[in-house]
């Protein structure tokens, strides 16, 4: 057990803060206790306190200042302290719908009054039956009170931070900091308001705040329920799936895999895994604690083995069979965000609509196939081919480049269970978040004298929405192509370049076949300085 300053204070140490460059005296509070996974980062920790404790963090002249919520106002604002914007607005509000909000949310926490299992606190808005649940996992040791503290608060404060508020102020409020309380005089209205932004630009301070109220932080109730003193729980079965992906939008750029847990459908004993390693025949060494469980399940269809790439693929479906959770149907905007984004076999495909047609039995319809440079993949689906829902629940986990193309053993061990119990699962990261996408639009032509040009334009890992005025982002340590000139399987000829563009001359071609050709096969690859070759693009010209 120690003090919340404490807690943070020696996070922020381990993550190589100096003392004089951190204040947390404004923090209060205890923490009975906080399991931490072997490979969490500082920063996930820190969030986790910060989601837990509600505070901000903001920085003060330079130093970072932890600022607890629920404070008192620090100044007290009014129409005439208001500017308008260039459309005459003076005040923005955004509010979210009711809909949108959790009318019931269930912390997940450890019980140190039951042996440390996983125990469950709801906060509840109103008696009638919720229409959106929403439930949170923490590796915080909390009481059951406690836990049933801060489920209220963190659903109070939810609610009351329902409404975003912009406004602009004079610069005689420079002082006026993100985290600070103020209040805002109105329109007939006074709103309470936790500054989120504070931006000076052009003469004037833009701030962007929502509506909170001190009286969401302060909770006083009882837990109850939870996980009664030295229960006994079955332990419930977790299927370890290791994932070797291209990068996410925006992902690190780094080698990685991916770790997935799921369960059986209806198994209301599971509560957690945590992922083992072999550190030889017969020793493992926990590297990670799982509490969210993916959506998983196996194709019962076959994929086609093509489908348009660059718009949607109406004309394709798959039937799929979940071993547990749901899927549901998301509008055309949502998927071009990043919405439906399924693994099904090695392709990563998104969908628009998602029919229940048996039981736990899904039909996907309006797809968006071999997304994330996985075209490679589209003709190696089988039947019975894994499934899984690309959410936050799969985890994103570091892998050094000197375990690349070296098998590993894993397993994920249920919370009450054996390590010797848990099957061991095999994985060799391959190093695909590394490779270079396959080049697109590859085009040949030919002179005079029959020497062939071939042109390319290459894709990129990382970075790559739509910009205008300049390319995407290279992503490699230098741009390198190698270009295959094949005789049905047999390559020729391998020429290089670093552009887009290669030159295959007509004495280059008698060599390899006798004679000038009036078309050749290739095989173009973009080169990494780390993994080596990207996936191919084939094509004939």
């Amino acid at each position: 057990m120690a003090d919340l300053r404490q807690v943070a204070d020696d996070l922020l140490r381990r993550a190589g803060m100096a003392a004089a460059h951190v204040d947390t005296a404004g923090l209060s509070g205890v923490v009975p206790g906080l399991v931490l996974g072997e490979r969490q980062s500082i920063r996930t920790a820190c969030d986790e306190l910060q989601a837990m404790f509600q505070f901000d963090v903001v920085t003060t002249g330079g130093v970072l200042t932890f600022r607890p919520r629920g404070q008192a106002a620090v100044l007290a604002l009014v129409t005439d302290d208001l500017l308008a914007d260039e459309d005459g607005v003076v005040v923005t509000l955004r509010r979210t719908p009711d809909a949108e909000l959790p009318e019931e949310l269930n912390l997940v926490h450890l019980d140190p009054a039951a042996d440390y299992q996983p125990s469950v606190q709801t906060a509840l808005r109103q008696s009638a039956p919720p229409t959106l649940r929403k439930t949170l996992r923490t590796g915080m040791v909390l009481s059951p009170d406690r836990a049933k503290q801060q489920a209220d608060t963190l659903l109070a404060a939810v609610w009351a931070e329902r409404v975003t508020v912009r406004f602009r102020v004079l610069p005689q409020y420079l002082a006026l900091e993100p985290g600070d309380v103020v209040t805002l005089a109105h329109g007939g209205r006074v709103w309470t308001l936790r500054l989120l932004t504070t931006l000076f630009r052009d003469g004037v301070l833009e701030i962007e705040a929502v509506t909170t109220a001190a009286s969401a932080y302060v909770q006083e109730s009882r837990g109850a329920g939870g996980v009664s003193d030295r229960q006994v729980r079955a332990a419930g079965a977790t299927t370890l799936l290791l994932l070797d992906l291209p990068l996410s939008e925006g992902g690190e750029d780094a080698a990685a895999c991916f770790i997935a847990v799921g369960k059986v459908r209806g198994d209301t004993s599971w509560q957690y895994a945590t992922l083992y390693q072999a550190l030889d025949a017969e020793d493992f060494a926990p590297r990670q604690v799982l509490t969210l469980e993916a959506v998983t399940g196996t194709a019962q269809t076959v994929l086609p083995a093509s489908g348009p790439m660059a718009f949607w693929d109406d004309a394709s479906r798959v039937t799929v069979f979940l071993a547990d959770g749901f899927l549901y149907a998301a509008t055309d905007s949502a998927v071009l965000n990043g919405s439906n984004t399924a693994l099904i076999g090695d392709e990563i495909i998104q969908f628009a609509t998602a029919t229940l047609i048996a039981p736990a039995t899904y039909e996907l319809s309006r797809l968006l196939r071999g997304r994330r440079g996985t075209e490679w993949a589209m003709g190696s689906h089988a039947a019975g081919e894994r499934f899984v829902l690309l959410g936050p629940e799969v985890l994103r986990s570091p892998v050094t480049l000197d375990t690349l193309g070296i098998a590993q053993t894993f397993k994920a061990v249920s919370s009450g269970a054996l390590v010797e119990d848990a099957p061991a699962v095999s994985f060799t990261p391959r190093g695909i978040s590394l490779k270079p996408f396959a080049p697109v639009h590859v085009r040949g032509s030919r002179d005079a004298s029959g020497n062939i040009a071939v042109s390319w334009v290459r894709r990129t890992r990382t970075g790559g929405s739509w910009t205008d005025g300049s390319d995407v982002p290279l992503a490699e340590e230098s741009e390198r192509y190698e270009i295959e000139i094949l005789n049905g399987g047999t390559v020729m000829r391998t020429l290089t370049s670093v552009a887009p563009a290669v030159s295959y001359s007509a004495d280059e071609q008698t060599t390899d076949f006798g004679t000038p050709q009036s078309s050749v096969s290739v095989r173009i690859y973009q080169f990494s300085a780390v993994v080596g070759r990207g996936f191919a693009a084939a094509a004939a010209v």
